[in-house]
This record gives structure tokens, C-alpha cells and sequence, in this order.
């Protein structure tokens, strides 16, 4: 029988093994669940042709929506399509899905409704049950290894078993240092697999292909305009690159431009200018408060803010001028009456320790030569008693010393800890007499100071 080897590819592989001699055919990494597209799958596909490979694609399966990563699939490989061997891989590594029987079947479902091609079921022997409801249609491409150091395209004495299919199509039986496959056909076969309805060649025989363009249907505009939305949202192949997406034709579908790709949105100049014609009728009826540029002065509710330029003017005029040369705290006049930074270091925010004790009264009277007992110098501050008024002998009045006793009865010395200073402390309370409460006012009325050393006696501040 004859068999063709193959090599299996994606983005992190290097092209020698794209053109690895050994290989009659390359099988590429397209697309992953239903948001990757390997970016180098292009560039391999030429190098693969441009060295005369057969080729073909597979899709990894993601475990989304197999109908939906199908579409994926098969949108992003539609120039490929009745020239490449299609494949879904099923494995268990990011593949949500892994273990559900039905998913390949209905991925494979989809590909087929849409290509009229089965693809080929890559997996490994031990979960070929994962997708045996597939054997009657499809081809299986399975994968066992003697070992991973099995670096040879030497084909390993092993047993591989098909499962519920028929027969193996490939067996994939190495994936150390790269995937190598043996396929059971011949080249006719090969071409059979990647289109069924067709004889012509899978092979290339010139090293680029043709890139095909996108089918879509001429249409004579109206005066309505309704065509445009139809041609600006369709999908389709890019005239010039080839590449699927989104875009629009500027000529009723006569040339197509995809803008959103799976690369991101790309724009060109001209695709202003030929759509500008379509759209400017859109865009100006949509409101009538803007028409053409905007200017800063329609603007309503602006910060307000100066420009850079009036701003460097500004600068400019000062420095030329010489009012500012340097600027300090010091030059700042008027500055308001505030504490800094060092003013609020130096508060001490911690009692100080408390004071001593005063001396008392009577400590003050012993240094000063009293003596006797504490009581004996409180009956010393009682005078003697005055003598009364009369009423009827005015010339009976009070007598200086009887004023002064009631004065002394109301004053008690003593000596201020803090200040240092001699404090006469006055009681206030009159006993109800003439004499006591003239005596009080007058207690009230009395200053006594140090002055040189002597104690001065004032009375009402005179």
C-alpha cells in the first residue's frame, strides 16, 4: 500500500520542519475554540507549497459550541477549502468539552453541511470512544507513541488499535522534538479527502496560490441607497489580500475591502474617501446641531483654562522683564500671620513635672522671726476687739487701731509657688457691722508688693 509521511505544525514551530525532506505533506494549526487564528498558519501554508508539500488544516478544539467553532474554522480557511485534507483535533488539554461524545460529531456535522467534506478525527487511542459515533463518516487520525524519546522516521514496532472504525486513515507516532504522521494512501487519496467532488490536484505546481475572490453578487444601486448597509456589514474575502471578514465594496460587490479582521479593524485613506459619498447623507441627517468642524467657541459649559501658548507668553513677558528673577518666602509681602512647619515641632505636647509644695503662712512668719506654735501665731492675727459707735456721741468713733484689727481679720498672707510673689487672700464675708463691712472694703482695696526688699502697703491703687 502506498503511505505518505507528514508533519503536523503550529505557531511555535520552526519552518525547517515545514520543510523537513522526510515529509511528503504538512498538516497546519488554523484555529483554537473560537477566538485564536494561528498567526504564522499563512506563511506556512506558502512555505509548505512552495516546497511542493500536500497540504492540509486542522482546528483544535476549544469545547465552546462545536457548531459555532466550525463556522470559526471554516471562515477563517475559506480560500483553502477543496485544497487542504481538513482535521479536528480532539484533546483534552484546554478543551472544556473533553469527555462529551457528541461534540466532534456535531463539529464534524457542521463542516460537512457547509464543504461537503468530512474531516479527519485527530485523537489519541485511549479516547477513541470519545468520538466512535463519527467512524462511519470520517477518517481517524490517531495518535500513540512507543515513546517521547522516539525521535526517528523509523516506523515503531507497536500495536494501534482503531476502535470503532474501520480502519486507521493516519497514525501520528511521534511528538518529542516534532509530530510525524504515516498516512495509509496515496496521493489520489489524499486529494479524495481534502475534496471529494473534484479530480483536480491538491498538490501545488507553482509555489503561490491563487487567491480566490469573494463571490458576491453585483447589484445596481438605486436611488433608495438601501443596497449600501447590505454591502458596507457583509462578510467576504478581501479583493487584494484575500483575507475573511467584515467590509464593504464601494462598486456594488464588483471589488470587495475587508476592514475587520481577525487582526483587528484596518482602515485605509481611500476607504474614507469612497465611502464618504454613501454615508454623508447618513451622517448629516442624524443631527442638527453640528455641521462641519467643531469650533471652541460653540462649545458651551468650557473649564475656564488658558492656552499653552498664551501661557508660555506669559512666562516669556515676565522673565524679560525682570519682575521675578527668584522668588522666596522672604520676598513674599503681606504674608498672613501663620505658624510654620518648625513653630509646630517645637510645642511640646507632654506635661512638665509638677511643682513643689509652697510654704505655708506660718513657715513664712517663722523665717521672718516668729515664735511660738502655729496656734499662737493664728491668735496674733486676731486684733483687738473695737469699741462701739455710740450712735448718740459722734465723737465716740472708731479708732485707727480698731479699724485695723477688722482689716486684719479679713487678710491672710501667703506666699504664690508659681510667681514667687507674697498674696494677701481677702475674706470677703462681714460679720454684719458697720465697722466689719467698712473694714472689708477697704481689705478688698489693699495691695502689698516688694519693693527693694520692703513690703509696701496700697490701698485703692494710690
Amino acid at each position: 500500500m502506498m503511505s505518505i509521511y507528514t508533519v503536523d505544525v503550529f505557531s511555535g514551530s520552526a519552518d525547517s520542519i515545514v520543510t523537513d525532506s522526510h515529509a511528503q505533506g504538512v498538516i497546519i494549526k488554523a484555529t483554537q475554540g473560537t477566538g485564536y487564528v494561528n498567526p504564522k498558519c499563512n506563511h506556512q501554508w506558502d512555505l509548505a507549497g512552495q516546497n511542493g508539500k500536500l497540504r492540509g488544516l486542522y482546528h483544535y478544539a476549544g469545547g465552546g459550541d462545536p457548531v459555532a467553532e466550525a463556522q470559526y474554522f471554516l471562515n477563517n480557511i475559506r480560500n483553502y477549502i477543496g485544497k487542504a485534507v481538513l482535521a479536528v483535533d480532539w484533546e483534552k488539554n484546554q478543551n472544556s468539552a473533553w469527555g462529551n461524545t457528541n461534540w466532534v460529531r456535531k463539529f464534524v456535522d457542521e463542516v460537512h453541511r457547509q464543504t461537503n467534506i468530512w474531516a479527519l478525527i485527530y485523537v489519541s487511542e485511549s479516547a477513541i470512544s470519545q468520538v466512535a459515533n463519527c467512524a462511519n463518516d470520517c477518517g481517524l487520525w490517531v495518535a500513540k507513541y512507543a515513546s517521547m524519546d522516539w525521535k526517528s522516521w523509523t516506523i515503531p514496532n507497536i500495536s494501534v488499535s482503531s476502535g470503532a472504525f474501520s480502519a486507521i486513515t493516519g497514525w501520528q507516532f511521534t511528538g518529542g522534538d516534532m509530530d510525524r504522521s504515516i498516512f495509509y494512501l496515496d496521493e489520489t487519496g489524499w486529494n479524495k479527502l481534502a475534496n471529494p467532488t473534484s479530480s483536480t490536484p491538491n498538490r501545488p505546481s507553482s509555489g503561490t496560490d491563487t487567491k480566490p475572490q469573494p463571490d458576491i453578487p453585483v447589484v445596481k444601486p438605486d436611488d433608495s441607497g438601501s443596497y449600501i448597509q447590505g454591502i458596507v456589514l457583509q462578510y467576504g474575502y478581501d479583493s487584494v489580500s484575500g483575507i475573511w471578514g467584515a467590509g464593504y465594496s464601494y462598486d456594488n460587490g464588483a471589488h470587495f475591502f475587508v476592514t475587520d479582521t481577525i487582526y483587528g479593524r484596518k482602515y485605509r485613506q481611500e476607504d474614507a474617501d469612497r465611502l464618504w459619498p454613501y454615508l454623508k447623507k447618513y451622517i448629516g441627517g442624524t443631527s442638527g446641531t453640528v455641521t462641519g468642524s467643531i469650533k471652541w467657541a460653540d462649545i458651551l459649559d468650557k473649564p475656564d483654562v488658558v492656552t499653552v501658548d498664551y501661557l508660555n507668553q506669559r512666562l516669556s513677558s515676565i522673565a524679560q522683564s525682570g519682575q521675578i528673577s527668584s522668588l522666596d518666602w522672604s520676598q513674599i509681602t503681606n504674608k498672613p500671620d501663620v505658624a510654620t512647619k518648625d513653630d509646630l515641632k517645637k510645642i511640646q505636647t507632654t506635661p512638665g513635672n509638677p511643682g513643689k509644695d509652697g510654704k505655708s503662712a506660718y513657715e513664712i512668719a517663722v523665717e521672718h522671726g516668729f515664735t511660738g506654735s502655729e496656734d499662737d501665731w493664728l491668735k496674733s492675727l486676731h486684733g483687738k476687739d473695737g469699741t462701739s459707735s455710740g450712735g448718740d456721741k459722734g465723737n465716740n468713733g472708731l479708732s485707727i487701731e480698731a479699724i485695723s484689727d477688722l482689716i486684719r481679720q479679713h487678710l491672710k498672707a501667703r506666699l504664690d509657688v508659681k510667681s514667687g510673689n507674697l498674696v494677701v487672700d481677702v475674706n470677703s464675708i462681714s460679720d454684719g457691722s458697720i465697722a466689719d463691712a467698712v473694714a472689708t472694703k477697704v481689705a478688698k482695696q489693699m495691695q502689698l508688693q516688694l519693693e527693694n526688699g520692703n513690703l509696701v502697703l496700697q490701698i485703692g491703687g494710690v
